[in-house]
Parts: C-alpha cells; structure tokens; sequence
C-alpha cells in the first residue's frame, strides 16, 4: 500500500528494497487536521514519500519507528559549527539548529552554562507529536555535540510534546564510554566526521 502511494508521488522505491533504508516519518497540520508525511531514504537520497491520513493504524508504529530512523544530511555543514568553546553563541546556537529532530521536534531556544565547570549546553524543543518517553533520537544529537564542542560537558534536552515534558541529560562520560574514544577525535577530517555519523545513526545503548 505505501509503496502505491509513493508511485503517486512519483517516487518508485521498488528497486531500493534490497539496499539499506532510513525511514522518517513527521507530523504535519493541514486544514486543522494532522497527517503524516514518510519518506523513504536511501545514502541521504529521498526515494520514497507518501502520506497517510489521521488516525491511521500504523502512526503509533511509524511515530516508534521514526527515532531510529532520522538522518543527518551534512556533514561539511555541521562541521562549521564546530568549536573549542560550549559559550560561543553563533556556533553552538546553528549547530542545535542544524541537527537532526524527529516527530517535529525543533528547537526552540539555547542556554549554555558558562560559569564553571562541567559546562553545559541546554536545547529547549517542541514539536507535535513528540513522545518524551523515546530517548534515542537525543542520544545522537549529544554525541555529535559533545563531538563538535570541546568543552562541553553537560547536554541537557528540554522537551515539551503532546506526550508530556521531559529531560534528557548527557554527560560525555557515559557518551564516550558508549563509543570507546575521544569522539572530539571524530572531526579532524569531514571523511572521519562522515564516518562518525553513520557510527551515531547505527547506535542503540
């Protein structure tokens, strides 16, 4: 049935179906009703789209589904954003910005904790459709940070959804721990970042 439904998006996933697949799903409002929107991606390529309507069977499983599956699309773009120190505003405000979200989660505002030691990055986010039990999607984005931040060593999530408001907090302890390196050692090359990447989206602690 999806796969009809992307055909008439234009998109004809049929010859991907043996190659590795990213699945996405986000919420979107339309005409005071929401829907969902799912794409299909192959090696950052969409190759298939199509929406299914309100309450739809399979949104508790796509909503499930869409935290393992989210992709970060540059890795030349976040690696501008890379910085020794958590307090320089322009750089660590985009790259929050420029992270992966799912569920239609986005970032709303950034506080860092400057003042001592362990220094701390705070993302504040929203998004309809945000379950706050589903902690993977923000595991990731910590262990990109506290690979491009130097000094960073408290990530803290903010979240405020449909489901409730939650807290998810990081400390590059337990991320390094999880990865076995330095993950600031990542970023060195764009090839090595890239490589880091493709390590954070296949991680499940």
């Amino acid at each position: 049935m999806s796969h009809k439904k992307s055909m008439l998006n234009g998109y004809d996933f049929s010859n991907y179906l043996d190659k590795p697949l990213q699945y996405v799903s986000m919420a979107i409002k339309s005409n005071n009703a929401h829907e969902e929107i799912s794409f299909l991606c192959c090696q950052e390529k969409i190759v298939g789209v199509w929406l299914d309507p309100p309450n739809n069977k399979n949104s508790a499983a796509n909503r499930a589904l869409s935290q393992y599956n989210f992709v970060y699309n540059n890795a030349g773009e976040l690696l501008k954003y890379k910085s020794p120190y958590v307090g320089d505003n322009s750089k660590t405000g985009n790259l929050m910005y420029s992270l992966a979200w799912t569920n239609g989660v986005k970032p709303i505002s950034v506080e860092l904790q400057t003042d001592s030691e362990p220094y701390g990055n705070t993302s504040n986010c929203h998004g309809y459709g945000a379950d706050t039990t589903l902690s993977l999607p923000y595991f990731k984005n910590a262990a990109v940070i506290f690979s491009l931040i130097d000094n960073v060593g408290i990530v803290t999530f903010n979240i405020e959804g449909n489901e409730g408001n939650t807290a998810y907090k990081f400390t590059r302890e337990e991320i390094e721990d999880y990865f076995k390196k330095d993950v600031r050692k990542y970023t060195k090359s764009q090839a090595e970042f890239e490589e880091f990447l493709k390590e954070v989206l296949d991680s499940n602690p």
